[in-house]
């Protein structure tokens, strides 16, 4: 009954697990990881385990993960959070160069995986520049068809200094709550701990 209490999450575009060790020690139980980068995947599997998938997500089908989980014997009847940062860099606001950039893709195939999985959450997290001229069709692509999917988005610009890492690293968060259960959204974005940065 405990083990049925435990959210999971499946974490695509995992990196050496940042993000993954932070819904661990927020409570997560880690189902799935994705990411095609051998040097961060060594990184996560000694850190985090081996319920990594070390392949390029477009390489990957939402059937995969399962036969993983499955695999691994890890209870999951449904997915309570799909989680994952998309490459940024064509979108950063920095960057030089033409506005294409066929790293930019990598946030519809996140997309691909809320379609087929339907978590009852997801997280997007990724630069200010997703929100910008350069990201503004994917951004606004997702967040109409994940409503379209029943889904009630939230989006927030936030910064890492804001709650206490010693970093100015603003990004933006599009968390999305499936509508099955009830009628009206309950999530809402923590309130900053620290006093806001003049730069805002």
């Amino acid at each position: 009954i405990l083990e049925q209490l435990v959210p999971n999450v499946i974490d695509l575009f995992c990196g050496a697990g940042g993000l993954s060790l932070g819904l661990r020690k927020a409570g997560f139980r880690i189902l799935a990881a994705v990411d095609n980068d051998a040097v961060a995947a060594r990184t996560y599997r000694q850190n985090l385990g081996d319920h990594l998938i070390e392949k390029p997500i477009s390489q990957i089908t939402p059937e995969d993960l399962i036969n993983k989980i499955n695999k691994d014997r890890i209870p999951s009847e449904e997915c309570d959070l799909l989680a994952g940062g998309p490459p940024c860099q064509g979108f950063s606001v920095q960057r030089l160069g033409e506005d294409k950039d066929a790293r930019n893709h990598m946030v519809l195939e996140f997309l691909r995986f809320i379609e087929a999985i339907h978590p009852r959450f997801f997280l997007l997290e990724n630069v200010s520049g997703l929100m910008s001229k350069r990201g503004k069709s994917y951004f606004e692509k997702v967040i109409q068809r994940t409503r379209d999917l029943g889904y009630s988005v939230h989006v927030a610009k936030l910064n890492a200094a804001d709650y206490g890492i010693p970093q100015i690293r603003i990004r933006v968060f599009i968390v999305g709550e499936l509508l099955v259960d009830h009628k009206f959204p309950s999530f809402v974005f923590p309130q900053a701990p620290l006093k806001p940065n003049e730069y805002r």
